[in-house]
């Protein structure tokens, strides 16, 4: 009996197929705004047809049977447990749904990936981060000589251009791993209010969500630091401090409330808007990619 071949996962989604399964009301599939040149067009899509870049967590340098690792074990865990908490948080009937502590902290996790995981993210700290490489190597400069192991290269020169030969040792998805597995972001997030905003049954407009769905304030250790999300057509996730920002998110209106909320998760794309029909179009195409800055890192 043969062994069969597992194959590597080659659609690497940045935005996860059980975040965006909300909006796909229509035979499984939700509309996919994009401005791809001039104007905006649109497209019904399956989630899993949408929110992804092949191999965009594929790790160079490496052999091929561990290229996948970031995809199939980081953005595995971070996005399985996440989908755990996206349901109770969608089927809660309270705005302060019950979450467990380990839920809690996977749901934190997955928000805060969520700023860092975007192609548009990893291109624009690629550059600095190699720039960043070459410096700390240099800075064993004088040490090397003390640190060096046998099997280490005679001189520093030597190692120092074979470290930044190695497209491994150069990769933002480094600093991808690090800020998921080791910022205190989650950490932060989690201790914070988790509650629930439903839109009334009566209310026809919904949300819209997008390829950076975050409303964050730029200190999220200030008593008024709040985030915001999107998490189906008709729901929102608050997490504050203190109860200001959901106070402030019951005050408005439902018509007004959507309003914002889609103005913002539109201009800040890069690329993607989400909804469940095609009528936002109109008011989608002036915010489309516009790129307004979303989060404390843009």
């Amino acid at each position: 009996m043969g062994i069969t071949a597992v194959s590597e996962p080659k659609r690497h989604h940045y935005i996860p197929v059980f975040y965006l399964t909300p909006w796909a009301q229509r035979r499984g599939e939700l509309y996919e705004f994009s401005k791809p040149y001039k104007r905006v067009v649109g497209k019904w899509r399956h989630p899993k047809a949408t929110g992804y870049k092949v191999g965009l967590y594929t790790m160079p340098g490496v052999p091929p049977e561990h290229a996948q690792e970031i995809e199939k074990r980081l953005m595995g865990m971070t996005d399985g447990s996440a989908a755990q908490a996206h349901r109770i948080l969608l089927s809660a009937n309270t705005a302060e749904p019950y979450m467990s502590a380990e839920l809690r902290f996977a749901w934190a996790r997955f928000i805060y990936a969520l700023i860092f995981r975007s192609p548009h993210y990893l291109d624009r700290i690629r550059a600095s981060y190699a720039e960043d490489a070459a410096r700390l190597v240099d800075s064993y400069s004088d040490l090397y000589d003390s640190l060096r192991a046998p099997t280490d290269p005679a001189t520093f020169e030597e190692f120092r251009a074979g470290f930044l030969a190695n497209p491994r040792n150069l990769t933002p998805l480094n600093v991808l791993r690090a800020l998921i597995l080791g910022g205190d972001g989650p950490l932060h997030i989690s201790a914070m209010h988790y509650r629930v905003f439903q839109l009334p049954s009566s209310v026809k407009r919904s949300f819209l969500t997008s390829d950076r769905p975050i409303i964050m304030t730029n200190g999220l250790t200030k008593p008024e630091g709040h985030i915001i999300v999107p998490l189906s057509p008709t729901a929102l996730f608050v997490a504050d401090n203190t109860d200001r920002a959901f106070k402030y998110v019951r005050s408005l209106s439902p018509p007004t409330l959507i309003r914002h909320v889609n103005k913002q998760v539109a201009e800040q794309s890069h690329q993607l808007v989400y909804s469940r029909d095609e009528s936002p179009l109109q008011f989608i195409t002036p915010l489309l990619g516009k790129g307004v800055k979303a989060t404390p890192v843009g």
